[in-house]
């Protein structure tokens, strides 16, 4: 069976994988609330002010290690099936543990942050901590942008 990366990352799919993430991600920060939610906003908006379309890059580049983090996940999720398809099985495992899950995908960020411009890096240093929340608020719209590929 092919792994999460080969379905996602496929020609036919990518394009649509990347779109579906970037829309994603603004739904996500314009759903932000209250002082958290501020930061959120004035974060994106630097990282968006610094570079156009950088949003969309980010995506495209991370694309691959998001979805190579994901495939263990998929991997337990296809061997626990039991004839059940292997997409619904991996959205359940994913949406109840979205803790789990939100670590594994910040995992990618944390360890590549080293290398962005220095007002990335202090752009992410500020939303870091309350990441996780965020990511976890997202992984239902993340499954959503997915699934169909799968």
């Amino acid at each position: 069976m092919p792994s999460l990366s080969d379905q996602i990352l496929r020609p036919e799919a990518k394009t649509q994988v990347i779109d579906g993430c970037c829309d994603l991600i603004e739904r996500e920060v314009a759903s932000k609330r209250g002082f958290s939610g501020a930061a959120v906003k004035a974060g994106f908006a630097v990282v968006t002010r610094v570079k156009p379309g950088f949003i969309r890059e980010v995506v495209t580049t991370l694309l691959p290690e998001f979805a190579a983090s994901l495939d263990p996940l998929y991997e337990t999720s296809a061997s626990e099936a039991a004839g059940e398809p292997v997409a619904e099985v991996f959205s359940t495992r994913v949406t109840r543990d979205r803790a789990h899950t939100a670590e594994v995908l910040l995992g990618v960020t944390d360890r590549r942050i080293s290398g962005a411009r220095p007002a990335v890096q202090r752009a992410y240093k500020q939303l870091r901590p309350n990441a996780r929340e965020n990511v976890e608020a997202a992984i239902p719209g993340l499954i959503a942008t997915i699934r169909p590929f799968l």
